[in-house]
C-alpha cells in the first residue's frame, strides 16, 4: 500500500502486512495525576493504586490466568497492539494489563487496593 490519503492525511506507505485477531481484557492505568488527564477522558474520579504487583496478582487468580502488563508505547507507524498505540494518544501515558480471555468477569478487589484522590 502506498501513496495513500485518507481524508487528507497521507498514509504511511505499508508492506509485509499481518492482521490478526487478538481479544481479551484490558485494564488501563493513567501514569499521570492530572486534572487535565482525568478531563480529557471524561473521568470523575482520580484513585491511586497502592501496590499494582499485589493488584496483578489478586487479579491473576480470580481470573486464572497471568496477565502481560507493562507501560503503552507510542508510534508514528501503522503498527498497533495491545500495548502499542498512536502517537495521537502519548498524552494518556498508559500502564496496561492484558488478560487473553474473552468471558465477561467480575472481580471484587480487597480494602487498602487503591485510595481516592480527588473527585471532579
Amino acid at each position: 500500500m502506498n501513496n495513500l490519503m485518507v481524508n487528507g492525511v497521507q498514509v504511511p506507505n505499508v508492506s509485509d502486512v499481518s492482521l490478526y485477531e487478538e481479544d481479551g481484557l484490558i485494564l488501563s492505568f493513567s501514569c499521570r495525576y492530572k486534572k487535565k488527564t482525568a478531563i480529557r477522558m471524561k473521568k470523575k474520579a482520580c484513585v491511586k493504586i497502592l501496590d499494582v504487583d499485589a493488584l496483578k496478582k489478586h487479579l491473576d487468580e480470580k481470573l486464572g490466568v497471568e496477565a502481560i502488563a507493562k507501560d503503552c508505547e507510542y508510534t508514528q507507524g501503522h503498527e498497533r497492539n495491545h500495548f502499542l498505540k498512536s502517537n495521537a494518544d502519548q498524552w494518556q501515558a498508559e500502564f496496561r494489563m492484558f488478560w487473553p480471555i474473552l468471558e465477561r468477569v467480575e472481580v471484587e478487589l480487597p480494602p487498602g487496593v487503591a485510595t481516592l484522590m480527588r473527585k471532579w
